[in-house]
């Protein structure tokens, strides 16, 4: 019998044709796939909360999907994640959307254990360089989102000449009271740093349990990122420095300082004393909070959201954060259309202070009266806004090495100056 090789040749190249043919439906059809997955990075903290969402944008926008980019709890994986986003964004790629918890602002003291490491070292700085995407017009277009109805302060910090570039969904600052109500409750506005340093508003530094740990927040708004440069001479950082070391004394050795009789008040986080809210038997009318240097009060951003300016995905990406920014997700009523409690939960467990102008009212509502009235009279005194950053990490570790260096005035101030130095350096970066 004769072989006809030619024609076996054929089938042959046809069968390998038509499994290429196949393969490359596969790779199209996964392409495509890989085209409608939104990329959400969040931490750990926020898993839960972001399937909610997930679930219920899922739920509008049919034949859309979600997938999570999680940065690990533990601080040496956390680091490699990190590296791996780093790498994927300067490529031109990386996750489209980011919603991310940042406290590291409260725990950069010699006294508290270092935070875990951040996707963002600084998020205002990266906002300020174009890492995220200008949002404007698409609040403009937002189905759902209502800048309105956000605390306008605090949403000024995600902003920079190209408009939103940052949703700042809650934040937080430490606040002191008298556990039980005053006859003379404190009123508002709150002293002067100039009057607490000279003696004139009375106060002790005893009634600020805090302000040993928490410097930055003193200086407040302190970084002009659009011109990349500090808004306070080394002369001035100096003398802060010394008058925050004077005014701190009190407060160092805690309640066990001996031969004085000093008033002190308890210490909190502003979120926390909302939480607590239905545990103030005796409706504490006098609140306090650490000044700063304007006289008003520093909030520190605890959650925010933003966009990657290299998505390729961008109207996908803020659909999700306007679902996120909704009235129906910031005050926990949710989407009934969507199923039963739908959208109800994902705010709870956000870190902080919620934006949302409604949802702070609803959280405020179970404090006692004099309460409520005492501690909205004490946020309404925010003037100065800010995001965590490795700077804050400098300036604490400066105060407090020159708290070590008390009566050297030589080191105090060479120890200002380098670190002064190395935070311009930091920002021309």
């Amino acid at each position: 019998m004769k072989i006809n090789w030619k024609k076996i040749i054929v089938t042959v190249g046809l069968g390998i044709s038509l499994l290429g043919c196949i393969g490359c439906k596969e790779k199209n059809v996964e392409e495509k796939e890989n085209q409608n997955t939104l990329k959400i990075c969040t931490q750990t903290i926020y898993v839960d909360n972001m399937k909610k969402l997930i679930e219920t944008w899922e739920h509008f926008n049919k034949g859309l999907k979600a997938e999570l980019i999680v940065i690990p709890k533990d601080p040496d994986e956390a680091e490699i994640k990190i590296s791996e986003i780093r790498t994927e964004m300067l490529a031109g790629g990386g996750p489209d959307v980011f919603l991310m918890n940042d406290r590291r602002c409260f725990g950069f003291s010699t006294w508290e254990e270092e935070g875990m490491p951040m996707l963002f070292q600084n998020p205002e700085k990266a906002m300020y360089s174009g890492t995220f995407l200008p949002l404007d017009s698409y609040i403009k277009n937002a189905k759902y989102f209502n800048p309105e109805h956000y605390n306008p302060v605090i949403m000024e910090a995600g902003k920079t000449e190209e408009g939103q570039c940052l949703l700042p969904i809650a934040y937080d600052y430490r606040i002191s009271y008298f556990e039980e109500p005053q006859e003379n409750p404190i009123q508002m506005p709150l002293p002067s740093w100039e009057s607490l340093v000279s003696g004139e508003a009375g106060l002790t530094s005893t009634m600020f349990p805090a302000i040993n740990y928490s410097f930055p927040d003193l200086l407040g708004e302190y970084v002009d990122y659009e011109n990349k440069k500090l808004l306070l001479s080394e002369k001035e950082l100096y003398q802060y420095v010394l008058d925050s070391i004077d005014f701190g004394i009190f407060a160092e050795n805690g309640r066990e300082t001996a031969g004085m009789d000093l008033v002190w008040t308890e210490g909190d986080f502003a979120e926390c004393f909302i939480g607590n809210s239905r545990e103030y038997k005796q409706n504490p009318n006098s609140l306090l909070a650490n000044p700063n240097r304007e006289g008003g009060i520093n909030a520190n951003i605890t959650t925010w959201a933003g966009i990657n300016k290299n998505t390729k995905r961008p109207t996908q990406a803020f659909s999700l954060l306007d679902l996120l920014l909704s009235d129906e997700v910031m005050t926990r009523e949710g989407f009934s259309e969507a199923g039963k409690y739908a959208g109800s939960s994902i705010a709870f467990g956000l870190d902080g202070i919620l934006t949302h102008q409604e949802a702070f009212e609803n959280d405020c509502k179970y404090l006692p009266d004099d309460t409520e009235k005492a501690f909205k009279a004490l946020n309404s005194q925010i003037n100065s806004v800010r995001f965590s950053s490795d700077f804050d990490k400098e300036l604490q570790k400066m105060r407090d090495a020159c708290r070590e260096a008390a009566g050297n005035e030589e080191e105090q101030r060479k120890i200002v100056k380098e670190t002064y130095e190395k935070i311009e350096l930091m920002l021309a970066e």
